[in-house]
């Protein structure tokens, strides 16, 4: 027990000695407090050693993410007025792959307060592999479905592998 600590729990009992019933037994009690909170806090723990783990921590953890952040470069992207990142290929049987795209599917408009969908199809977006286009034979989209919110599209890759483990991007893009 802490000398502070332990000089507070003796002189309670001793006041306690001297005193009426009711004060004696409530200076008793105070007692047990203080020989109960020493024994809570544990051994050396002071906020001086918080500090330094911390201050430890911050010294090796700066330096690391710092070297992390400098060889982080973000994936880029096709410029288009609409861009679109597609995946959840699954594999249809003649080896292409299909993908829904929800950004070229029919759009909500609203008339004399009643929503309606539009199925034109003016809109023409192009697919991209990483940045580069996906020549037009590629790829193709299905017509609209009025029962559907999304429009599938199904794409062959520029060397015929799987786009679910290839490692690149898949785009939709509306260009500008």
């Amino acid at each position: 027990m802490s000398d502070s600590n332990a000089d507070l729990r003796d002189i309670c009992l001793r006041e306690a000695k001297d005193a009426d019933p009711e004060r004696a037994e409530f200076l008793r009690q105070l007692a047990r407090n203080y020989e109960a909170a020493e024994r809570s806090e544990p051994d050396g723990f002071s906020i001086s050693h918080v500090l330094i783990v911390g201050l430890a921590i911050y010294v090796f953890c700066l330096p690391v993410l710092w070297l992390v952040s400098c060889s982080y470069e973000p994936s880029q992207t096709p410029k288009g007025a609409i861009v679109e990142q597609i995946g959840r290929f699954t594999e249809a049987a003649d080896g292409r792959y299909v993908a829904r795209t929800f950004m070229f599917g029919p759009k909500i408009e609203f008339r004399s307060g009643r929503r309606e969908w539009n199925f034109s199809e003016e809109e023409t977006p192009v697919i991209y592999e990483d940045t580069h286009p996906l020549p037009a034979s590629h790829y193709e989209f299905q017509e609209l479905n009025p029962r559907n919110i999304w429009r599938f599209v199904t794409i062959k890759t520029s060397d015929g592998s799987d786009p679910r483990n290839n490692g690149r991007r898949y785009y939709a893009v509306l260009p500008d």
